[in-house]
């Protein structure tokens, strides 16, 4: 047989009172909240000393709230050599909150950590295990490393794709409507260590009066068969795997619950190949073994967003145009700029404002235009874009990377408005869809002959074009109409 390697990790999430606040429907409740109370007290000792007994290092989630409220608990753990993760501030659901919210939950959680444990958190458990459609761009703007969130594996760890959609089913419409397959979205290099239901102390055994279908009074025999069965399943079948469970001091505070842990960490650490790990051991492990796909989103450097904080600021406003400013955005600092477009969209869709964004300055690779074509994909909104595409190479790279995309195409969508600048001349080419054919609009400001010619080079390689009276100040050209195939750019 071969030699086996099991990477085990019991981390854990001290929601404490911030799980009432934010998830379980306690907050207009003495009796919840003091449960709260118990789990960043007594229930965090109770785990330390746990860890303790079986020299143990692992992972805390912590929300801001229970740093906040809990301090010196939370510092026995720091000073106990444990990691420390992100965890929201109060619970919250992301997908609950604005944009402009989760970026104000992050910020704060971020930089609290990193002041706590003088260094930045490498990462992140979602709140109750939702994540909204920004939440993974969110983390990689952070320079987050890994999450912990998603179950597309249950003991691999994998690197995360976004962008997934889907058709859910309307019965008011033909089912030719939902009859789609899923569409996968973009690769990451963001670490994904699987998230597990079945891996979890909470919802078999934690009483929550405003949950339906809660439980709390499960035998812990019981759910430690169930995880011991997981574990024997891994350990037959995979000769390297990861064994993440997730507990909480709300539940594994308590002595029934404790018992079951010293069971199951003797039975599992009888075996061969076990090693109690951190989450960022895990995380490390797979990176050493693992490249992200060629093209993929990655991560912003760790913890540069702390010593530049101004590559990465970007804001809204409240008048019928969205601004974002990325200043002079270093690509290996930066997931990718696209990611900042397509959050003001998401923005800008929610609250019914203009469909109008501006971006400077926007690269020409494909994975930073992508995200703004699959946003674009769902509105008519109007896109300006103050480009730096400085050759006419360039500028035909990002032409064709729209055309091929089908996926706009078959939307129908209207892409309007795109400035491209490049040798100071202005370009402004509008997209429309009709048949095979796109309708181009050029004009130049360029004053020198050799702009003029660079000119006549990019008219060469578009589709449809009208060319516009163009005037220069040593000569004045006047534009024909004419047409060619797509496929010629292709």
């Amino acid at each position: 047989m071969a030699k086996k390697r099991a990477l085990c990790c019991i981390s854990v999430d001290i929601d404490a009172v911030a799980g009432w606040l934010g998830s379980y429907g306690g907050e207009d409740s003495t009796s919840d909240i003091s449960r709260g109370l118990f789990a960043g007290t007594i229930g965090v000792r109770r785990l330390l000393n746990l860890f303790d007994k079986y020299k143990i290092k692992t992972t805390w989630f912590i929300p801001g709230h229970s740093l906040d409220t809990f301090t010196e608990e939370c510092r026995m753990i720091r000073d106990a050599g444990h990691e420390i993760g992100l965890h929201g501030y109060s619970h919250e659901n992301p997908t609950r909150m604005s944009l402009e919210q989760q970026h104000v939950i992050m910020d704060k959680t971020y930089k609290q950590l990193t002041e706590f444990c003088g260094k930045p958190p490498r990462g992140v458990v979602a709140p109750w295990w939702e994540s909204s459609k920004e939440g993974a761009e969110l983390m990689m703007k952070y320079g987050v490393e890994y999450d912990h969130s998603f179950s597309h594996h249950d003991c691999l760890p994998y690197y995360l794709r976004i962008g997934d959609s889907w058709t859910p089913i309307d019965y008011d419409k033909d089912p030719s409507h939902w009859m789609k397959p899923l569409e996968p979205g973009s690769e990451t290099g963001l670490v994904e260590i699987p998230a597990s239901w079945y891996l979890d102390d909470l919802p078999p055994m934690m009483f929550i009066k405003k949950a339906p279908n809660s439980h709390g009074w499960v035998n812990p025999r019981d759910v430690e068969d169930l995880w011991r069965d997981q574990f024997d399943y891994f350990y037959r079948e995979y000769d390297e795997f990861c064994f993440p469970v997730t507990i909480h001091p709300d539940v594994s505070g308590h002595p029934h619950v404790l018992f079951m842990l010293e069971r199951l960490i003797e039975y599992i650490s009888s075996k061969e190949g076990v090693e109690w790990v951190k989450m960022e051991d895990i995380c490390d492990d797979f990176k050493s073994k693992n490249q992200p796909v060629k093209g993929a989103l990655l991560p912003a450097e760790h913890g540069a967003i702390i010593q530049n904080p101004g590559h990465y600021q970007y804001h809204f406003n409240t008048t019928t145009t969205s601004t974002i400013d990325v200043k002079e955005l270093d690509k290996s600092r930066l997931p990718y700029m696209g990611t900042y477009l397509r959050l003001a969209l998401d923005r800008e869709i929610k609250h019914g404002s203009a469909r109008k964004l501006y971006l400077q300055p926007l690269g020409s690779d494909e994975i930073y235009i992508r995200p703004i074509l699959n946003k674009l994909a769902q509105t008519n909104g109007e896109l300006v874009v103050d480009s730096s595409l400085r050759t006419i190479r360039t500028f035909i790279k990002f032409r064709r990377i729209i055309l091929k995309d089908r996926h706009i195409q078959d939307r129908k969508v209207l892409i309007n408005h795109v400035h491209v600048t490049h040798w100071g001349i202005v370009i402004k080419i509008f997209f429309y869809e009709f048949d095979t054919y796109r309708q181009v609009t050029l004009r130049s400001t360029e004053s020198s002959a050799s702009g003029s010619r660079n000119f006549g080079v990019a008219l060469a390689c578009l589709g449809t074009v009208r060319q516009e009276r163009l005037h220069t100040r040593q000569n004045r050209l006047r534009g024909k109409i004419g047409q060619m195939p797509i496929s010629r750019l292709k």
